[in-house]
């Protein structure tokens, strides 16, 4: 009996001096004076610290820290200029003894990170995953080697959990990048009004939920982007995997509809898979859906993708823009849709299943187009009836007339960019377009089964055909276009045969009665970088029949 009355003794005892000895340090001893050397430490680290406003702390029920402004910053480390208004941290003391990282809360406020270089970008996009690997046993440096002796027999990790996460008003300034042209000032990119909250995030496999938003301002758009972001996170440690349920992205960017993104995510770190599911896109009457998965991420990446542009009033979308429709007729731009499979990789996409509906045209088809050396581009599309004065109005009534004259004088670089600009992207690689209409109307002619195929490559277009019907006749033509030279060079065969005379003559509003028919058999050829030029140097022998 002795002996437990003098156990419940020196307990008490034990307890009275370890009340005493709390209530020394949060009432006697003061935290700022750490100050001095906790920034001491920091910079034996590489790691400037500033601590300029108060140090408070707490321990029971629960150990908690309150640092009040503080700045940091290193030469040594990719660490950006920060700047912190006040930041609090509690930990569950009971949670710790149970091998569990259990963070009551985290609260940051009026954060400032000041990114000068890509380097520092990285780092801070790779920060909350570097935090969770702390806590993987299966890591260099983890938590479970600080005390091998005390390990848990059954090999479990260090877990981490916070209850509440809370950063907000914070502010990222991204690195600068260069403006183009000349005397341009450097553009500054800024997140403005970030905050982040998240409840009971755990690495075990839990779901929590989580809220992401800020204002993304950019001298390139025309006002601020506003970004909120909400969904259910899952990260299990053990397996690197992570998903995001019920996932929604909204966009808005000033008066502009808002774009809103839902979708569902899976991360596989283990078989360096991602998948998204029921990806859904809505702006204004826009409206996408889509599929993707992908693999090998970390190496040679291979992707497939659904995409599915469902039928939209693309006038009115343009509108909401406040881009000027005033002169696309009323009929034109009222159903715009496309769909497709894709499939690719870092040097390949290949387009499947193509499907482009413009108004009453639709076009179907496939592309494949290599990005490594040498590149390569092909496509082969079939349509229906395509007419242009739906699009062109009134407009393109004397837009033969100002393509006549508008080219003159101009120089070879201006009068062939269209045909220059896609070589350029091929480089020393090849392309080749397939193109079949069933018919094409402008104001003046009607042409039907219209056939297109040209194969380019090194600056050089083989055209190998170019045939329709029209005018009751036909026209084949082939022919070739150097553009390796200051000089660009042109080679055209032409075959007209039956064309009506009477057609001709009504289709262009001579005035004149012509009957009859003309056949044609022309081989040309020129040369020059403006059209006055290709004027003056053509020369060509032919038969003509009246």
């Amino acid at each position: 009996m002795k002996v437990i009355k003098w156990v419940l003794a020196t307990l008490a005892a034990f307890l009275l001096l370890v009340c005493i000895a709390i209530a020394y340090l949060l009432i006697v001893v003061d935290p700022n004076t750490f100050k001095p050397r906790i920034e001491q430490l920091a910079r034996d680290q590489g790691v400037d610290l500033l601590i300029e406003g108060d140090l408070d702390w707490q321990i029971l029920p629960n150990l908690a820290i309150h640092i009040g402004r503080t700045e940091l910053s290193s030469n040594v480390h990719p660490i950006p200029k920060t700047r912190l208004q006040s930041t609090a941290l509690s930990l569950d003391l009971l949670a710790l003894l149970q091998r569990k990282v259990a963070i009551k809360s985290i609260n940051i406020d009026g954060a400032d990170i000041d990114l000068q270089n890509m380097a520092q970008a990285a780092s801070l996009a790779a920060a909350p995953a570097a935090a969770a690997g702390t806590a993987d046993t299966g890591n260099q440096g983890d938590l479970k080697a600080i005390d091998p002796e005390n390990e848990d027999s059954s090999g479990m990790p260090l877990a981490l959990a916070i209850d509440e996460l809370d950063i907000k008003n914070a502010r990222i300034a991204l690195p600068q990048s260069q403006a183009k042209g000349a005397g341009a000032k450097m553009q500054r990119q800024v997140i403005e009004n970030l905050s982040l909250h998240g409840r009971n995030i755990s690495l075990d496999g839990t779901p929590y939920p989580i809220v992401l938003r800020f204002d993304y301002v950019d001298p390139a758009l025309p006002d601020t982007l506003s970004t909120a972001f909400e969904s259910s996170i899952t990260i299990e440690q053990k397996s690197m995997r992570v998903t995001a349920e019920n996932a929604n992205l909204n966009l808005i960017l000033g008066d502009k509809p808002p774009i809103a993104i839902d979708f569902n995510l899976t991360y596989d770190g283990q078989a360096d898979t991602l998948s998204v599911r029921d990806f859904q896109l809505t702006h204004g009457d826009l409206k996408t859906t889509a599929s993707a998965s992908a693999k090998n991420l970390a190496g040679d990446i291979e992707f497939e993708t659904s995409l599915d542009l469902k039928a939209t009033k693309l006038r009115h979308l343009l509108r909401q823009w406040q881009i000027d429709t005033a002169s696309i007729p009323e009929n034109a731009l009222n159903r715009v849709a496309f769909s497709s499979q894709l499939q690719g990789t870092k040097q390949a996409l290949n387009a499947k299943s193509i499907t482009i509906q413009l108004d009453d045209t639709t076009f179907t088809g496939n592309a494949r187009v290599r990005l490594a050396p040498a590149k390569s581009l092909t496509l082969d599309l079939k349509g229906t009836s395509l007419d242009l004065k739906r699009y062109l109005g009134d407009a393109g009534k004397d837009a033969n007339q100002k393509a006549t004259t508008a080219g003159k004088g101009v120089p070879g670089e201006a009068l062939f960019a269209p045909i220059a600009a896609p070589l350029a992207w091929l480089d020393n690689g090849e392309g080749t377009i397939d193109l079949r209409l069933a018919q094409l109307s402008t104001h003046e002619l009607t042409l039907k089964d219209l056939k297109l195929s040209l194969q380019a490559r090194q600056k050089k277009i083989q055209l190998k055909q170019l045939g329709m019907n029209t005018l009751g006749g036909s026209v084949q033509t082939q022919g070739a276009i150097n553009l390796q030279t200051s000089m660009p060079q042109l080679n055209l065969v032409t075959q007209m045969t039956n064309i009506s005379l009477a057609e001709a003559s009504a289709a262009f509003d001579t005035g004149a009665v012509i009957e009859g028919q003309l056949g044609l058999s022309l081989n040309a050829q020129t040369r020059g970088a403006t059209v006055d030029a290709l004027h003056n140097n053509l020369n060509g022998q032919g038969k003509l029949n009246i």
